[in-house]
């Protein structure tokens, strides 16, 4: 059985003794091995935590200012129900899973207005959301 935790800046997975710290920055998703000595190490404290994922990450212990700007982004995460956008330098990109055959993540750019809308409500984003596949505004009666 696969036991979750969130702990805010990463998150643990433990399959039989087995565990995996996995954190996101901007639009990386990292996720590595961990042993239950760093998983400990981990939970003390954010800057523990950082430390750990840095090790993981980079493969050495942090020296000196390696740390000052460690899984900081200039991308900002708007995250809506089932879908995400990301801002970065005045531009928008939204993501969210295809729910097709393939599932697969699918990625278009918007512009600040349709981003505006996608959030405003489910029905909103759903409408965005078809029109960013067919090209067409098509409203759900």
């Amino acid at each position: 059985m696969i036991k979750f935790h969130d702990y805010g800046l990463y998150s643990i997975f433990e399959d039989d003794g087995k565990f995996n710290i996995s954190w996101i920055r901007g639009k990386e998703h990292l996720s590595f091995p961990i042993t239950e000595n760093l998983v400990k190490k981990a939970q003390l404290s954010d800057t523990d935590a950082l430390e750990v994922m840095f090790y993981l990450e980079k493969g050495h212990w942090p020296k000196n200012d390696e740390m000052k700007h460690y899984n900081e982004t200039d991308i900002i995460t708007h995250k809506g129900n089932g879908f995400i956008i990301y801002e970065e330098n005045g531009t928008y990109e939204m993501r969210w899973q295809s729910g097709d055959l393939t599932n697969r993540e699918v990625s278009y750019p918007v512009t600040k207005e349709l981003m505006e809308k996608a959030l405003k409500s489910d029905k909103d984003a759903e409408e965005v959301m078809r029109y960013l596949t067919t090209g067409l505004w098509i409203t759900p009666q």
